[in-house]
């Protein structure tokens, strides 16, 4: 204790002062012991928290020591809470839930006795707000309870305040209005101005959301107006930046460009390198809404140079789109064409879709300024299909998120529905106890009674009668309540199965609109196949029959006719079949064949495609031994995905190898590329269907994200198994691995 007393002493006089109360804290610390020196270290970690997070971490860490070494629990699990606070002020919101849980958790089952539990149950609430809404919004509404318990204000606000922003990833924009004008009230009661302008900020974007304009800039002048008044800079410039937001997609640039220069200068001032960054970069497109290219050029110029400091490759590619469009609408085709280079090379390597989709526009609006229409034509397809990707994966999330919302309700209702069930039988079982105690104890007494005096047998009748009596009443009155008791279980159990039926519905519902999209999709898909077959044929025709008179740019437009053609029938054969192996049950026809063999003949269909992107193919094929069982039409399938994806993802001039062999009991084939790889975020999604990974073909290929999900399924339904070996940056290796057929088993 002495060497950590003295430890303790140089460290805190080696700490810059922040202030009397910090210095104070520091001078009572020296002096403190056991678990007052516990409380200390807990308060300066609060008191750091507001302006040096490690220094925070650190008297929690120290609190946590010593409360240890004392066993001093209540001060132990203040402490894990601060660590919450801290590691949520640092963006590390999974390691905040699980301080903040140790907490809770302490505090529950140890019974310890902690001023702090609505503060760990509201910092919990925001920690999982993002990954849980349902649970945060229980939390949220069990710490507000226990600030009006306390009437405690200031928590109340604090409370609203996580409710709302909670209530609004839910997408439950009403309600989170409702209690951010709930904490705007109890702020206004209290005179927290700064509180007032904050959920004013925050109600005021839900009513943009909701189209209601007028209320939204109502409230956002009133957040300006406070943030004027208290001199708070920081909260009118991040009203006035949501109000020029407003006004540039209201077109009413000039008023915009105002605001955002305000907001620029505050920012400026205070060094904020992003703010100016965004700044600059919002600023250039109000002057490109105002038809006024060069000037936009310059806040462009600016934009990207912050981006390229912050090393922000997404903003630096969207500066190069808006510099290629400002470039392109001064007449300057090449300068336009130089930094959309810039930005697809860029984009291509970071998987920026978004700015992929633009850039192509841009190329097509690039080539139709210079009459170039058949190239023009095939940037826009590109643009349409990127645009199209992004569009089915915004749908795609929106499906997901509703679907996750829904099996988190039902949990949420079943979970309830058991927790009363439990509840109820818990009610009755204390019920029946009171009754045998009651019972058992009026005998005793009964039996003392008698015990006592013989001579008093009459008096002795009358009092048990009067107490049969009183028993009997005390059972009536507890069956009684217990109807009473039984009767809110089962209208609350009504509501939960109510609620229950109408999931179920909406489930339901959410089934028949999928089918009746596959339904959609096979109908369009088999109505396109005839007039793409009868467009097929009439370019079939020209080329045979006009061949000596088609040339130049003419014969160009009919190639491409045909090759767009071509690639629409097969992006529906491909739909057609996804939903066909969805349909049905896979039943594989099991024979024996050499693996080796089937790699090599489906090696020899893809020489021609790899020699179009001067990709060199090598093989490494075990002849003999590599026999399996398992169906050799499924094998040809999986084989042909995973090249086709390995020619798709190789950049031009790379390399191939795959390569067939046998290795111990199993026979193993590998698809090893030269590509981007895979980022580890991607790998959870590789097999599945319908993924837009971070990697896309290195020239344009279609990709439906279907190849994979189908390898799996085939693979699995043979008793094999797949997995993909990856560093991002580094190519991809695809390991497909079957049991070995042994002959004389």
């Amino acid at each position: 204790m002495r060497f950590f007393t003295y430890i303790l002493c140089v460290l805190l006089v080696s700490f810059d002062l922040l202030g009397q109360s910090a210095q104070e804290l520091k001078r009572n610390l020296l002096a403190a012991k056991d678990s007052a020196k516990v409380d200390i270290l807990n308060q300066l970690g609060e008191l750091y928290l507001e302006t040096n997070i490690d220094s925070a971490i650190y008297y929690f860490n120290q609190a946590g020591k010593v409360s240890e070494e004392i066993k001093y629990l209540a001060g132990a699990t203040d402490a894990t809470g601060g660590k919450g606070f801290a590691q949520m002020a640092k963006g590390n919101n999974d390691k905040a839930a699980a301080f903040f849980r140790q907490a809770l958790k302490n505090i529950d089952s140890l019974n310890i006795k902690s001023q702090n539990r609505e503060d760990f149950l509201l910092g919990l609430a925001n920690a999982i707000k993002e990954t849980s809404p349902l649970e945060a919004t229980k939390l949220g509404k069990d710490a507000l309870a226990i600030y009006q318990q306390k009437e405690d204000k200031l928590g109340q606000i604090k409370a609203l305040s996580s409710l709302g922003q909670i209530y609004n990833r839910r997408k439950n924009y009403l309600t989170a209005i409702d209690q951010y004008s709930a904490a705007i009230d109890l702020a206004r009661s209290l005179n927290k101005n700064k509180l007032i302008g904050l959920n004013l900020i925050r109600a005021a974007e839900l009513f943009y959301l909701q189209e209601n304009t007028a209320k939204a800039l109502e409230y956002y002048y009133q957040a300006i107006d406070i943030g004027d008044n208290l001199n708070d800079k920081d909260l009118a410039a991040s009203a006035k930046l949501k109000v020029a937001h407003i006004y540039n997609d209201q077109r009413k640039y000039q008023q915009a460009i105002g605001l955002y220069l305000d907001v620029l200068k505050h920012y400026n001032a205070n060094g904020d390198v992003e703010g100016q960054m965004n700044l600059n970069y919002f600023i250039g497109l109000s002057y490109k809404g105002k038809r006024d290219p060069k000037t936009a050029l310059i806040y462009f110029f600016k934009a990207h140079k912050y981006a390229k400091d912050l090393g922000n490759k997404k903003m630096m590619a969207k500066n190069y789109n808006e510099r290629a469009r400002s470039y392109l609408n001064l007449g300057k085709v090449a300068l336009a064409t130089k930094n959309a280079n810039w930005s697809l090379a860029l984009s291509q390597k970071e998987g920026f879709l978004e700015e992929l989709m633009y850039v192509n526009l841009i190329y097509s609006d690039i080539k139709a300024a210079s009459k170039k229409y058949g190239e023009a034509l095939v940037y826009y397809k590109r643009y349409s299909s990127y645009r199209d990707k992004l569009f089915q994966e915004q749908k795609d999330l929106e499906m997901m998120a509703m679907e996750n919302e829904f099996e988190s309700r039902g949990r949420e209702i079943e979970k309830l529905y058991f927790e009363k069930e439990k509840a109820s039988q818990l009610k009755v079982a204390e019920t029946e106890k009171k009754g045998r105690m009651a019972v058992d104890e009026k005998n005793n007494e009964l039996f003392q009674l008698n015990a006592k005096n013989d001579k008093l047998k009459n008096n002795t009748l009358i009092g048990s009668m009067i107490l049969l009596l009183l028993f009997s009443l005390g059972t009536i009155l507890a069956y009684k309540n217990k109807l009473d008791d039984n009767k809110i279980l089962i209208n609350q159990k009504d509501e939960i199965l109510k609620q229950k039926e109408n999931l179920l519905k909406k489930n339901k519902r959410l089934i028949e609109l999928n089918e009746e999209k596959d339904n959609l999709v096979n109908m369009v898909a088999h109505d396109l196949r005839s007039p793409l077959d009868q467009i097929k044929g009439l370019v079939n025709v020209i080329n045979m029959n006009s061949a000596s008179r088609v040339k130049g740019k003419n014969q160009e437009y009919i190639d491409m006719i045909s090759y767009a053609t071509e690639r629409m029938r097969s992006l529906i054969g491909r739909t057609l079949n996804i939903r066909n192996i969805d349909k049905q049950e896979i039943d594989p026809h099991d024979e024996v064949f050499d693996v080796s063999k089937v790699v090599d003949e489906v090696l020899n269909n893809f020489v021609e495609l790899a020699n179009r992107k001067n990709l060199t193919i090598h093989s490494e094929l075990q002849r003999n031994g590599c026999l399996v069982k398992a169906d050799i039409n499924y094998m040809v399938q999986i084989l042909e995905n995973l090249i086709s994806n390995a020619i798709k993802f190789s950049p031009r001039g790379k390399g191939i190898r795959v390569k067939a062999g046998k290795y111990n009991n199993l026979v193993r084939v590998e698809v090893i590329d030269q590509g981007p790889g895979i980022r580890e975020e991607d790998m959870p999604k590789l097999f599945k269907k319908f993924q837009r990974l971070a990697a896309r073909p290195t020239a344009n290929e279609d990709s439906t994200g279907l190849g994979l999900s189908i390898v799996k399924r085939f693979v699995e339904s043979m008793g094999g198994e797949v997995r993909c070996e990856s560093t991002f940056g580094e190519g991809a290796n695809f390991i497909v691995e079957f049991n070995s057929h042994d002959p004389e088993v």
